[in-house]
């Protein structure tokens, strides 16, 4: 460490103290060189040296999400490159893809798992990376007994090594649960981590509750790049490859969990942690699936789809939650399909497949009619049927008659 590290880390050092965070100036000036000078996870005194230091510097540490062992080394190549601290962070969603969909998490096991798992995976290989970590924790109300977990597993941890396994916490809950989740607190506070409590209040959906003096600003605490995750049921291969082409192209992408089964009941708890659920025409988003969505923290509900007569629409109200859908999306495509279909069954273009493959080339009931001058009925004249009855006028010269109960603007 340089003459201007050290001069730069004593002044963060001196900010602390005049902060309040409970550590004198030479007890946090040890713990900020200890924590950029020996490698590794850090926790305690040194994880709060490290967020102290970065509060007051105007320099917050860098977040990553946890999702898979490529996650953990890019975020630990980024630490050796830059040569700063960086954050690893564990959601109940993340480290449930970590450990893998496949495992069943109807009690959050495969999660804590993940977690628990990624956390080993950092603290072998941080070192061997030269690179300094804090093992972050976020987690919303619903993932509370994830969290629970989390810290039984961690009891042998804390026995064995004496320290906590994670470095931070931050929890999201509604300002009125406070009290309920009061003794919660304390058991993490008492191992001397850092924690962030963020009230989730629609007067105010930023408060931060000052359990104690250890607490920081959301802005600086928070990852300094949040991706919103995305729970997109009855997803197919096509949707899939589709999604995640267009997820690519934007500046901020999504973390995309595609899930083949439908939305129901049953399966609405692995939209646990999302922001969105994205639904499908099939999908059945009742009262009671907008409930379990609003209690697993979702926000938005967005449909791939024109229809929304599968949306409880009252409860969503209610629940203050928002639908979004595709209110067009590619009426020529339908409509030239559906007039494709038209001259198939007129000209029995299927059957004349079958008999040519079978070496039969007659004619033999396969003759259709000419459409050009019949008149042709379209029940329906909305963008998918004014265009249908474009083509077939214009490209077949059909006389056409359309009915719709609403008329055309």
């Amino acid at each position: 460490m340089g003459e201007g590290d050290v001069r730069h880390t004593d002044q963060a050092a001196i900010m602390i103290q005049k902060r309040q965070r409970g550590m004198s100036t030479r007890k946090a000036l040890m713990s900020v060189q200890e924590a950029c000078k020996v490698p590794g996870v850090k926790t305690r005194e040194c994880a709060w040296a490290l967020l102290s230091t970065a509060i007051n510097e105007r320099c917050p540490v860098k977040f990553f999400p946890c999702t898979s062992s490529e996650d953990c080394v890019a975020a630990l190549q980024e630490a050796r490159t830059s040569r700063t601290p960086v954050a690893i962070q564990f959601s109940c969603g993340d480290s449930h893809e970590f450990a893998g969909e496949g495992l069943e998490n109807d009690q959050f096991q495969a999660a804590q798992l993940g977690a628990v798992s990624g956390a080993f995976l950092v603290r072998h290989l941080a070192p061997a990376y030269g690179a300094t970590v804090l093992l972050h924790v976020n987690c919303q109300e619903a993932e509370l007994p994830w969290l629970s977990g989390l810290l039984e597993l961690d009891e042998c941890f804390l026995a064995e090594k004496g320290e906590p396994m994670f470095s931070s916490f931050s929890v999201q809950l509604p300002s009125w649960k406070i009290k309920e989740y009061k003794t919660f607190f304390d058991k993490i506070k008492s191992r001397g981590s850092p924690l962030q409590v963020s009230l989730v209040d629609d007067a105010d959906p930023s408060v931060l509750l000052p359990l104690s003096d250890r607490l920081f600003a959301p802005t600086a605490y928070a990852p300094s790049e949040s991706v919103a995750k995305v729970a997109v049921f009855s997803a197919k291969s096509y949707d899939i490859e589709w999604l995640r082409n267009a997820n690519k192209s934007q500046g901020r992408p999504a973390k995309l969990f595609f899930h083949d089964l439908l939305l129901s009941e049953k399966t609405v708890h692995l939209a646990t942690g999302c922001f969105a659920v994205c639904a499908f025409v099939n999908d059945d988003v009742n009262e009671a699936v907008v409930k379990a969505m609003k209690k697993k923290g979702v926000k938005l509900i967005a449909l791939r789809c024109a229809g929304f007569n599968n949306v409880d629409l009252d409860q969503v109200r209610d629940s203050r939650l928002k639908v979004c859908r595709v209110p067009a999306y590619s009426p020529d495509a339908v409509s030239e399909h559906a007039v494709a279909l038209m001259c198939s069954l007129n000209r029995k273009i299927p059957q004349a497949w079958r008999k040519t493959q079978s070496g039969n080339f007659t004619l033999d009931g396969q003759l259709g009619f000419d459409m050009l001058g019949k008149r042709v009925g379209i029940v329906g004249t909305g963008k998918i049927g004014s265009i249908t009855a474009r083509i077939l006028k214009r490209g077949f010269g059909c006389e056409v008659v359309g009915y719709d109960k609403f008329k055309n603007p």
